[in-house]
């Protein structure tokens, strides 16, 4: 198909094209109709009088041709109306629309920050489009915006272990080692890769997470016994590290039933979130102090509480909290760790209906509430 061929064919493609084209036929046919309904209203009158048939004749002569010069005369205005009316009906709305079109070809991943205009009286239907759009270009904007410092910390958190391995493998096979040596450095680049597995795992978690692919089965369970098996591995670790773990459960109920506890969740989302949250509380916990997992039944929902008595967060860090890959200042480069519990935790709680808070305890260290919707 030639360039004029397909020129052509755009063209008649067009909007207002196409209105004027719908309103000519219209205009057209009942200006058609018109004249045919003349003509005939004019037949039968001649037919009722009575008078000479040459008469009758003449007349309908007269009439058709004056239903012929209406005709002439009437298309060309009807197709001159149906322009106008066609121009004035389309005009805002496809200057909005060809706004929009111009200011959507604009938009690259590296300018995502033009927003699309509505000029007023382009009617609410296009108010509507072009609010719709600006709202996913919002959505689109952050999600690229995340997508990049997400790549950027993942690609920073990968780039040292790796070097790190990759020096150590370098200096082994330049220069020779003892056994003992050696097996000192294997065992180091083992635990660097393991480490490296771990955090592998938690991104391919994180974006299945993102992507809604993270499968959930949602149980009837006990909280109560929930929180007695997640805590139970910590408390040697806690041990360990000179602090003592302490469980608050509320007494049963005086009925001796256990539905005003019970939940309907997933405890394998459920149960990773708290530990993720006993983890990090045994890592920053000041030595001699107290971890505290308490839970608390409210009105519509029930809280797991986890308590530390460690040195807390400034109101900066306590902010970023939940930012993936952000750690606090005072532990950034001194703890191990990827700075990403946080974030999972409240990605599983988002998925399960609940919430993640993380608050300054009183008179030291931070209080963070899993928070999920009771059974009824």
């Amino acid at each position: 198909m030639g360039a004029n061929a397909r020129t052509s064919l755009h063209g008649l493609r067009a909007l207002r094209v196409r209105l004027v084209i719908f309103f000519a036929a219209v205009l057209t046919a009942a200006l058609l109709v018109f004249g045919g309904t003349v003509y005939v209203a004019a037949v039968l009158a001649e037919a009722a009088e009575q008078e000479p048939e040459s008469e009758k004749q003449r007349e309908l002569a007269h009439i058709r041709g004056l239903l012929a010069l209406a005709s002439v005369v009437g298309i060309p205005i009807t197709i001159s109306a149906a322009l106008f009316g066609a121009r004035l009906l389309s005009h805002h709305a496809l200057e909005s629309v060809g706004r929009i079109v111009r200011t959507a070809n604009t938009l690259t991943l590296d300018h995502l920050d033009a927003r699309l205009a509505c000029q007023p009286g382009s009617g609410r239907e296009i108010e509507e489009l072009v609010d719709a759009l600006n709202a996913m270009l919002d959505r689109i904007g952050r999600a690229a915006r995340s997508l990049r410092r997400f790549t950027a910390d993942a690609a920073h958190e990968l780039r040292t272990p790796i070097a790190v391995l990759s020096s150590e493998i370098e200096v082994c096979l330049r220069h020779p080692r003892d056994p003992d040596t050696l097996r000192a450095t294997l065992g180091a680049a083992l635990e660097g890769l393991g480490s490296l597995s771990r955090l592998v795992d938690v991104l391919l978690t994180l974006v299945r997470s993102d992507a809604g692919e993270l499968p959930i089965a949602p149980t009837r369970i006990d909280p109560a016994v929930l929180i007695t098996q997640i805590a139970a591995p910590f408390d040697g670790i806690a041990a360990e590290r000179n602090l003592r773990l302490c469980i608050e459960l509320p007494a049963p109920p005086a009925s001796g039933c256990a539905s005003a506890l019970a939940l309907s969740t997933d405890p394998l989302l459920l149960g990773r979130a708290l530990a993720n949250l006993l983890d990090n509380a045994c890592k920053y916990a000041t030595e001699g102090g107290v971890i505290t997992v308490a839970l608390r039944r409210c009105t519509d929902d029930l809280q797991i509480i986890v308590r530390d008595s460690g040195p807390g967060m400034s109101a900066l860090d306590l902010a970023h909290a939940c930012d993936r890959f952000y750690r606090g200042s005072a532990h950034r480069g001194s703890t191990e760790g990827f700075g990403l519990g946080l974030s999972l935790t409240q990605e599983f709680m988002r998925i399960l209906g609940g919430s993640l808070t993380i608050a300054a305890a009183q008179p030291a260290g931070l209080v963070a509430t899993l928070t999920l919707p009771r059974m009824h």
